[in-house]
């Protein structure tokens, strides 16, 4: 519904997911793609999971891994962690694949700027993210 409260997208979804940048995740049977403001299908149902986008890229997940997706669903980057962030500050931290589980955070081209010590931590702001590291805490 809008702020007029006109229905914009009519009741007819199993789900639907946080509207952020002009988008909205939608579950069509047991995939999901995404909605504009219209209501109209902008990316086809094609995952088994889907995140709000967040500077220009959504996390979407094809079987057990994550990678992103722009606005109009091209892969940014290909689906390659088994543990999604949102982007904040043009950097996302994703949880690596392998065991024990690793921790990065990746640019918006999906290059690794560095690796974090945790399996705990917050979103970017002003350039520092909370982490966790046996139960001690700092930031990077």
């Amino acid at each position: 519904m809008d702020e007029d409260g006109r229905i914009v997208v009519p009741p007819q979804y199993s789900y639907l997911g946080d509207y952020s940048e002009g988008r909205i995740s939608v579950s069509v049977g047991d995939k999901v793609g995404y909605l504009d403001a219209d209501g109209a299908l902008a990316i086809p149902p094609a995952y088994d999971n889907a995140r709000p986008f967040s500077e220009g890229l959504a996390a979407v997940r094809v079987g057990k891994l994550w990678g992103f997706v722009n606005a109009v669903g091209d892969a940014v980057i290909p689906p390659q962690y088994q543990g999604p962030g949102i982007f904040q500050e043009g950097l996302a931290c994703v949880q690596l694949q392998g065991s024990p589980a690793k921790f990065a955070c990746v640019d918006t081209g999906g290059q690794a700027a560095f690796e974090v010590p945790s399996s705990y931590y917050a979103l970017f702001s002003e350039s520092l993210a909370a982490v966790s590291v046996r139960n001690r805490w700092g930031s990077v």
